[in-house]
């Protein structure tokens, strides 16, 4: 019981941030004074919100569970949830790596940029939150293998989202800013194609290997 006493106040955290991380966003709270950061209804067309989001509810939804469980109103968390804890902790844990070893390094506005305001919850705190709980403390040995391939389900749809936008405000072979809001595409086509398909590549490494490594972890 104590691994699921620790998973429910990591969850709680976790849904709390995301709250507060949406409602700075949607606001335009600057919580650390900085002034680049995306605010308003168009902050959640990038798919860190979107997944950040998701994992809010998630571990809202888990936060009520361990809470039953504790309190004896249920015998067991069911199965597929945890399953869903995986697929929604993929994007998070994409999210935290892409701003890490891509984005940050490359704004002009400086590596720590990227942490401020809500995208300090949003980049890093409830990624590294996130991976924490489900593989130290929601650990399954039951997990199918082929739902590490459905890990990848947010990431193509959300690809197949950016390319739509992408190629139809394409001019001359170029993609505004605007529309190409990661930059993927300002080296060329096929760079930006070469990009998406690395990054679905990464998606499912990380899938597999989160699978792995809480599988591994069970006792």
């Amino acid at each position: 019981m104590k691994k699921i006493k620790i998973a429910t106040v990591f969850n709680a955290a976790i849904f709390i941030m995301a709250v507060l991380g949406t409602v700075f966003t949607l606001f335009e709270v600057k919580m650390t004074g900085a002034d680049n950061t995306t605010f308003g209804i168009s902050a959640f067309k990038f798919f860190t919100v979107q997944s950040n989001v998701i994992m809010g509810v998630m571990s809202g939804v888990f936060t009520v569970y361990g809470i039953l469980l504790l309190t004896k109103k249920i015998s067991e968390i069911p199965k597929v949830l945890y399953e869903l804890k995986l697929i929604f902790t993929v994007g998070v844990v994409l999210t935290f790596l892409t701003v890490v070893c891509y984005l940050a390094p490359i704004v002009d506005t400086g590596f720590f940029s990227l942490f401020t305001n809500a995208n300090l919850f949003f980049h890093f705190l409830i990624p590294v939150c996130s991976a924490v709980v489900f593989l130290f403390f929601e650990n399954r040995n039951d997990i199918p293998f082929y739902v590490t391939f459905i890990g990848l389900s947010h990431m193509f749809l959300y690809s197949v989202f950016y390319l739509t936008v992408v190629f139809t405000h394409m001019e001359g072979g170029v993609v505004p800013i605007e529309y190409d809001w990661y930059a993927f595409f300002a080296k060329g086509i096929w760079t930006g194609v070469i990009v998406c398909i690395l990054i679905l590549a990464v998606t499912y490494l990380i899938s597999f290997l989160l699978w792995l490594i809480n599988r591994k972890l069970f006792k």
